[in-house]
């Protein structure tokens, strides 16, 4: 239920589709939104140890450029890469490459 605290969420978090409208967090899009998603992806990877992330899994990560808290989709944009790595640009598959992507 939205508002409901719950221990495995930051104070004010909401999940994906309990309101992202949330105070001070929500899903990123548009300008920055690759490079938050990249750095969510090598935050998932320093934990864990891997790039094998569960297509339902949601990181919650500071934005690049505004620092503002935000839901990243991880499992579903790491899939979509790896789906999309024909098209993603040399430099992009370069940084995923480098950080293990299992392509």
């Amino acid at each position: 239920m939205v508002g409901d605290a719950r221990p495995d969420r930051p104070a004010g978090a909401a999940g994906v589709g309990e309101g992202d409208g949330a105070i001070g967090v929500r899903a990123r899009r548009g300008k920055g939104a690759w490079r938050t998603a990249f750095a969510a992806a090598v935050r998932y990877r320093g934990r864990e140890g891997h790039l094998e992330v569960p297509r339902a899994h949601v990181e919650t990560v500071a934005a690049v450029g505004s620092g503002e808290v935000v839901l990243v989709r991880l499992g579903k944009w790491v899939n979509n890469q790896r789906t999309r790595r024909g098209s993603l640009g040399e430099e992009r598959e370069r940084l995923l490459t480098e950080l293990g992507m299992r392509w």
